[in-house]
C-alpha cells in the first residue's frame, strides 16, 4: 500500500458484511510480517476521514462513505479464507465419527463484533459454536457467553459460507441465547435437530451422549447424570458479570473436558436434552469457570415464542429472591407439617423439593408485601411446588403463595417484579459517556434506583475522562434539566449541542486561524447518584467537534438491526 490515498480508495470498494485480507509489517521489526483478516460489520459507527490543518493544528472531519450493500464473497476470496476468521477453531465440518456426524451440519461457528460497550461489557469480540435448531426460520441456539454485548454484529459460518445474522434474543434468567439468520443465504439443506419438549428432563443416573467442541473438532462421548442441584454463580461487588440463580443444573460423570462453547447435550437418537455450558463466576476476583448442564425444558418456551412471533419476547416477572433447596428433615424442624412431608415422600425423588428463601435480591418498600429470608414456599396459586422452575419466573403481576414463616403456615399474595431485560433497544453516547438503562447486576448492587439512565463506561481521551468521572452512576440531572429516561438524555443533548459545529468544521478545512478554546462545546453541570447511594455533582466541557453525541436504537422485532444516528 503506497500511501493513505491508495488505502482510502481500496476501503471505498469494500462492502459491509464482507472481509478483507490485510498483510501487515511490524514497525519495530520490518522483517516480521503477518496476514490478518479485517471484518466490516453490517452496522457500525460512521467511518470518517480526519485531515489535520498544518496551520492551526485542528482536525477537520468528513465522512468516508463505504458501500453498505452486502455482497457474497467470490470463489477467490473464499479460497483465501476471508470468510473464516480463526479457521482452525471452525468446527462446523470437522470430520468426526459416531453421533457427532449426525449433528455436524447443524453446528455453526458464531462471531460477535460489538458496535460499542453495553450491559457493562466492552467491545471485545466473542466467538464460539452454536446449533441450528430451526433451519426453516434460521434460529440458532448458543450460550449467552456469545451474547454478553447485545449491540453485537453477528456473522455465522456454515462450512465455507459466511452470512450475517442478528442477535434475536438473550434469555434474562437462563444462560442461553438465540441468533437468527436468513435461510435464503444458505444454499444447501440443514437437517433439523429436535429439542426435547416441555416437561422432560434428565434425572440422576440417566445415560447421555455429549458432543463437545474441542481443538480436535467435534467429539462425541458418553456420560451419566451424577447430580442435580441449584446453580448459583458468585459475583463480587466490583464485578458486572451476570449472576445466575434459581436454575436447577445437572452434573455429569465423567465430566466432559471444559471448553469455552460446548455445543450441546444430546441423546442417542439425536434429540437435544440440554446444554452443557461453561459459565464464569466472577470477572474481578480470579475468574473461575464452572461447567454446568441445563435442561432443554428451560429452552423450549423461548423457542416456541420465537417460532410463533416476530417480536422479541416480553420481559419475565420474578419474586426478586434467591431460593435454596432444603432437606425434608430440616423443613420439618422449621415448621412444615408432617402431612405435607408425607405427601412429598410419595412423589418421585426429583419432585421431593422444599424451597426456602436464601437471599433478597432487591429490597422493596415496607408497604409492599414481600418474602423474607427463611420463608419456605409450599404452594404457588394452590399448586404444590415440585421444582424451582415453578417459582423462578411468572407471566402475572402477583401470585398467591402458601408459605411457612417462623414456624407458621400462612397464605400471602406477593407482587411480581419485571426481570431486568438484557435485550436493550437503545443506547446513548454523550461526551464520550455510554448511557443505557440499568442492567441486571446494577439493580442487584445498587442501594436505590435513582433514574433509568445509567453511566457504566466512557472512552479514553473523552471529556468525561478529562474530568475523572466515576463510571458507575445514575444520571439524574444534565445542565439543570431533570433526567429519568434515555429519551430525556436525547432531548437535553439536542438542546446542549453547539449550533456552530458545522461552521467550525468547514473553517478548519479552510485553514482558518482560531483563538484558543474555540472548539464547539458547552460547560454542563451533571448531578448523579452512585450505586452506593451517594450523590455527586460534576461539571463537564463537551466537545461537539471530536465527540458528537449519538444513539443506537433497535426495533421490537427479532430481525431488526441496530441503527446508528447522530443526535
Amino acid at each position: 500500500m503506497p500511501n493513505m490515498d491508495a488505502l482510502i480508495q481500496l476501503l471505498q470498494t469494500v462492502h459491509y458484511g464482507n472481509s478483507l485480507v490485510v498483510k501487515v509489517r511490524d514497525f519495530k521489526e520490518p522483517r516480521d510480517e503477518a496476514v490478518i483478516v479485517v471484518h466490516f460489520p453490517q452496522v457500525a459507527k460512521p467511518d470518517v476521514l480526519f485531515t489535520r490543518s498544518l496551520k492551526t493544528g485542528f482536525w477537520s472531519i468528513e465522512p468516508l462513505k463505504l458501500p453498505r450493500a452486502y455482497l457474497p464473497l467470490s470463489d477467490a476470496e473464499a479460497e483465501l479464507g476471508v470468510n473464516k476468521d480463526d479457521s482452525e477453531n471452525n468446527t462446523a465440518y470437522t470430520a468426526v465419527d459416531g453421533l457427532a456426524t449426525r449433528i455436524q451440519q447443524c453446528a455453526v461457528w458464531i462471531e460477535a463484533y460489538p458496535i460499542c460497550p453495553a450491559n457493562g461489557y466492552n467491545s471485545a469480540d466473542a466467538r464460539g459454536t452454536g446449533l441450528v435448531i430451526d433451519p426453516q426460520r434460521g434460529l440458532i441456539l448458543c450460550s449467552s457467553r456469545l451474547a454478553k454485548n447485545p449491540t453485537s454484529n453477528i456473522s455465522i459460518t456454515f462450512g465455507d459460507t459466511r452470512v450475517s445474522a442478528t442477535l434475536a434474543y438473550i434469555h434474562p434468567l437462563y444462560p442461553f441465547a438465540f441468533v437468527k439468520y436468513d435461510p435464503a443465504m444458505v444454499d444447501y439443506a440443514i437437517p433439523a435437530l429436535e429439542l426435547s419438549s416441555t416437561g422432560t428432563r434428565l434425572d440422576v443416573g440417566d445415560s447421555v451422549s455429549i458432543v463437545t467442541d474441542t481443538e480436535a473438532g467435534l467429539i462425541c462421548s458418553t456420560a451419566a447424570v451424577s447430580e442435580r442441584c441449584l446453580l448459583s454463580t458468585y459475583a463480587c461487588k466490583w464485578c458486572l458479570e451476570q449472576r445466575f440463580f434459581n436454575i436447577e443444573q445437572f452434573s455429569l460423570s465423567p465430566s466432559p473436558a471444559p471448553a469455552g462453547s460446548n455445543i450441546g447435550l444430546v441423546s442417542s437418537n439425536g434429540t437435544i436434552q440440554g446444554l452443557w455450558m461453561c459459565l464464569p463466576t466472577c470477572l474481578h476476583c480470579n475468574t473461575v469457570y464452572k461447567n454446568v448442564g441445563i435442561d432443554a425444558s428451560l429452552i423450549w418456551p423461548s423457542l416456541k415464542q420465537l417460532q410463533t412471533s416476530e417480536n422479541i419476547p416480553t420481559a419475565l416477572r420474578v419474586l426478586d429472591v434467591e431460593f435454596n433447596h432444603q432437606s425434608l428433615v430440616k423443613a420439618r424442624a422449621l415448621g412444615v407439617s408432617d402431612s405435607y412431608i408425607q405427601r412429598l415422600k410419595k412423589l418421585p425423588l426429583a419432585a421431593q423439593s422444599i424451597l426456602n428463601v436464601n437471599r433478597i435480591l432487591r429490597v422493596r418498600s415496607p408497604e409492599t408485601p414481600s418474602l423474607e429470608v427463611g420463608d419456605i414456599v409450599l404452594q404457588v396459586n394452590n399448586c404444590h411446588v415440585k421444582s424451582i422452575d415453578e417459582v423462578a419466573s411468572f407471566d402475572c403481576k402477583e401470585v398467591e403463595l402458601l408459605i411457612v414463616r417462623k414456624g407458621q403456615e400462612m397464605t400471602v399474595t406477593i407482587p411480581t417484579a419485571p426481570l431486568c431485560d438484557p435485550n436493550i433497544r437503545k443506547l446513548v453516547c454523550w461526551a464520550g459517556v455510554y448511557l443505557q438503562e440499568p442492567f441486571h447486576t446494577v439493580l442487584h448492587q445498587s442501594v436505590r434506583l435513582a433514574s433509568n439512565v445509567y453511566m457504566f463506561m466512557y472512552d479514553a481521551g473523552t471529556p468525561a475522562m478529562a474530568e475523572s468521572y466515576h463510571d458507575n452512576m445514575f444520571i439524574v440531572e444534565m445542565g439543570e434539566h431533570a433526567i429519568s429516561t434515555l429519551d430525556d438524555v436525547v432531548k437535553v443533548a439536542k438542546l446542549l449541542k453547539d449550533p456552530k459545529q458545522a461552521e467550525f468544521n468547514a473553517e478548519v478545512a479552510a485553514n482558518k486561524e482560531f483563538k484558543s478554546g474555540t472548539i464547539p462545546g458547552r460547560d454542563v453541570k451533571i448531578r448523579a447518584v452512585l450505586i452506593n447511594g451517594d450523590e455527586i455533582v460534576k461539571s463537564i466541557r463537551t466537545n461537539d467537534h471530536y465527540y458528537p453525541a449519538w444513539q443506537l436504537t433497535r426495533g421490537p422485532r427479532i430481525d431488526d438491526s441496530w441503527v446508528y444516528k447522530e443526535i
